[in-house]
């Protein structure tokens, strides 16, 4: 890791640490029927969406979260699977999963990893550079993901929970959450 970008990352954990809210989780744990703590939320896609939920739960205290993706991991989403264009088409300046920390922006992260001039004469953002921002994103605000592993069937489950079931390279797992966000999908 390049030394601005640990510093970027420093930065960011400051950050974050400064504008904590709440500073307590605020939903009481709840068991599923397997005995287990379920989860407070299942986030079903590991693309800029989801991580970005991701975030947001963990920044409101809903820490009890997991998000999955069937891609292995830095395939999650079109940036380096489909998508043909070389850049994105959206401008550099436009905003996106950092929920208005200015550490976490792209510009930061670009910054740290290439410079201030480069960014000034950046016009759009070649989607790799994106990929391994959201990559980047996903590793410094600690949001839980699993990859290789794809929901198959969700269902209702006792006391209000739902039940997802999940192939992986393990097997065949079931989760139980009080709510499942579908993205990426």
């Amino acid at each position: 890791m390049s030394p601005a970008l640990a510093d970027l990352d420093e930065r960011v954990r400051a950050d974050l640490a400064s504008i904590a809210h709440p500073n307590a989780a605020w939903l009481e744990p709840k068991m599923g029927p397997d005995g287990q703590p379920a989860l407070d939320v299942l986030v079903v896609g590991a693309g800029q969406s989801g991580v970005a939920i991701g975030f947001g739960l963990l920044r409101s205290q809903v820490t009890n979260i997991l998000v999955l993706d069937k891609a292995e991991a830095g395939r999650e989403g079109p940036w380096l699977t489909y998508a043909r264009m070389p850049t994105l088409r959206s401008p550099k300046h436009f905003t996106g999963p950092d929920l208005d920390i200015p550490s976490l922006t792209y510009q930061s992260w670009h910054e740290a990893m290439f410079g201030k001039e480069h960014w000034q004469g950046l016009d759009r953002i070649p989607r790799q550079h994106w990929a391994d921002y959201l990559m980047w994103f996903r590793r410094v605000t600690g949001v839980p993901v699993r990859n290789g592993c794809e929901v198959v069937e969700i269902t209702p489950a006792a006391d209000g929970l739902l039940a997802a079931t999940v192939q992986g390279a393990g097997g065949v797992e079931i989760f139980y959450a009080r709510k499942i966000v579908l993205v990426d999908l």
